[in-house]
């Protein structure tokens, strides 16, 4: 038995790493397109609404047939939406017919296809891995999953200096195929649930959901703590550039160091949560760890020396939001796995990535104005501090409640 989950679950994994990097890749080619040939600000505005609206707008239904439907089914269809998808648009590109609403309906889609492939492979994880493994195996994923985000966008900037746009859009397809396969060979075992599509219930579902969170009053104060930090700092990872350029008066290699090195954190964290799994009991309290962490680095980037050495300080820093980011995401989600009924995995890990996908654009509706009034470094200290009295408040309401 032990072997048996541990193959599937590698074959799953290596699988939808080919697809991950091919995904990356593309996104990027298909960012770096919009950048390139616009030049315009709105344009990158509405594209990376396109990639996060649809899992806030689709996430309920996304959940309610992640559980209805096989789990296999809905991953190995998602993936093959999101390569058919890339042919589609290749076409487009060889016809010389590309435009603006052609890609951004295409990034609409294509995370439309993710909104239903994440939360399947998050619910097959409590079904096939034991639950004393499931922290390694979140590790693992997650280790791949940074290293891939990492790896992606490097390839597509190489393909993008050496290959036309509808080329790079067909290794999409080919990263799909070979997830495909690698899913199709995969014993993944199903949970007895009604299969009845025509009877979906989503309000009901969701309500179901919000029950489970609700009965469960530790994770109810988490849950609502991971989304204030969670809206808080996922603007500022994108403004990594801008504050090293504004504040610490850096070039472009900086910049690429300071995501470089909070990519590094992340891929450490994942690494040594995998090691010590076995030694991982309290989730949410090493969770909190994690949040205060990140919390603790954005209070010290504001008040760097504005020079060169405060730059390199802000590297060092950098390295540890990406060590408290996945301090933070992956006890969560084991928590998630390993406490909530199986037969509901699909609803609530859908409704975890509704929240994070909501956090980006309320966080930039929160993060676009304050900038307006404060410095950028300024911001990074105003936010970890919110941060901060957040995560005492609810580790005092948490305290309440034994283990």
């Amino acid at each position: 038995m032990y072997n048996k989950w541990r193959t599937t679950f590698y074959t799953i994994t290596l699988g939808e790493m080919v697809s991950t990097i091919g995904s990356s890749a593309v996104q990027f080619s298909l960012i770096w397109w919009l950048t390139d040939v616009y030049k315009s600000v709105n344009v990158m505005v509405i594209a990376a609404l396109f990639t996060f609206l649809p899992n806030v707008l689709l996430g309920p239904l996304a959940g309610v047939l992640v559980d209805k439907l096989k789990r296999k089914f809905v991953i190995i269809t998602s993936d093959l939406f999101s390569g058919v998808l890339a042919v589609f648009l290749a076409l487009f590109f060889s016809s010389g017919h590309s435009s603006y609403t052609i890609v951004c309906l295409t990034l609409g889609l294509r995370t439309i296809a993710s909104a239903f492939q994440i939360p399947a492979i998050k619910a097959v994880m409590p079904v096939l891995v034991p639950k004393e493994e499931l922290t390694k195996a979140n590790s693992i994923s997650e280790f791949i999953d940074t290293g891939c985000n990492l790896l992606g966008p490097i390839l597509g900037a190489f393909m993008v200096s050496v290959l036309p746009m509808n080329l790079i859009l067909l290794t999409d397809l080919v990263g799909a195929i070979i997830a495909c396969i690698a899913v199709s060979f995969a014993k993944i075992p199903e949970i007895n649930s009604d299969s009845n599509t025509n009877n979906l219930h989503v309000i009901k579902s969701f309500k179901d959901v919000f029950k489970f969170f609700k009965s469960d009053k530790k994770l109810n104060y988490f849950t609502k703590l991971f989304f204030i930090c969670t809206t808080l700092y996922m603007p500022l990872g994108m403004l990594f550039p801008l504050m090293v350029k504004q504040t610490f008066n850096g070039d472009s290699i900086l910049a690429g160091i300071a995501q470089f090195s909070y990519t590094l954190g992340m891929l450490i964290a994942a690494l040594i949560l995998g090691i010590f799994s076995q030694k991982v009991k309290e989730y949410l309290k090493l969770s909190t760890f994690g949040l205060s962490l990140f919390a603790i680095a954005l209070v010290l980037s504001g008040i760097l020396p504005k020079d060169s050495f405060g730059g390199l300080l802000f590297l060092i820093l950098c390295l540890f939001m990406g060590i408290g980011v996945n301090t933070s995401n992956i006890p969560y989600i084991t928590y998630l796995q390993s406490t909530l009924p199986k037969e509901h995995q699909g609803k609530v890990m859908s409704f975890y990535q509704m929240l994070i996908s909501l956090a980006m654009p309320l966080g930039l509706i929160i993060t676009t104005p304050a900038n307006e009034i404060f410095s950028l470094a300024m911001w990074f200290t105003i936010s970890g501090v919110i941060m901060v009295f957040s995560i005492v408040v609810n580790s005092f309401l948490m305290s309440r409640y034994n283990d």
